[in-house]
């Protein structure tokens, strides 16, 4: 039985019914991340941008999801340091994807934003991805997909807060960028 650690000292036990449906969960994933990952894969999804690595397709995603946004913030939101995240904004900014300007609020700080360009390409790769899963859902009931889309959107919005916030106590989930469910950036349809 899985005992994965809440808080120091603490552990949550799980049913054998939820460790062996956890356990097909992740394995699906591990499926999945390995589909995405590879190359043909990654360039259908990403259309005619495929130049692009799926953490720059969620790096533009995000910053037009949040209008502007501090460096800070996305490096936050990514899990590593400023100085490891502004060489990847700084090769956005390269393509003309993102743009920096001084925050109003701080002038030490700088806020991004998606360029005309950032936007079209994020569209452009919002509509080749969505192509490919329809292409891949094709076979599916229109009721299996919306349940999937529904189920999916849910579970990865409670992965994004979980990460964001080191738990989640309320079962609330909220998106990338804010934590508020209404800008998901990541968010499937439904809930």
């Amino acid at each position: 039985m899985l005992t994965p650690t809440v808080e120091r000292g603490q552990t949550v036990s799980h049913s054998p019914e939820m460790t062996a449906a956890a356990a097909r969960v992740h394995q699906a994933t591990v499926r999945l991340t390995w589909w995405t990952s590879r190359a043909d894969v990654r360039r259908r999804l990403l259309g005619a941008v495929g130049d692009l690595s799926a953490n720059d397709a969620w790096l533009v995603r995000a910053i037009v999801a949040a209008g502007s946004v501090r460096v800070s913030e996305i490096a936050r939101m990514q899990g590593v340091d400023k100085s490891t995240i502004s060489p990847q904004l700084q090769r956005l900014e390269r393509l003309g994807l993102l743009e920096r300007a001084a925050d109003p609020s701080d002038r030490r700080a700088a806020l991004l934003h998606a360029t005309d360009e950032g936007r079209r390409w994020q569209e452009e790769f919002d509509t080749a991805g969505a192509g490919v899963f329809a292409d891949v859902l094709r076979q599916w009931a229109p009721d299996d997909v919306a349940t999937l889309a529904t189920l999916l959107g849910r579970f990865a919005d409670q992965l994004t807060l979980d990460s964001l916030t080191g738990d989640n106590p309320d079962g609330a989930a909220g998106d990338a960028v804010s934590g508020s469910p209404a800008a998901a950036p990541t968010r499937a349809p439904g809930r």
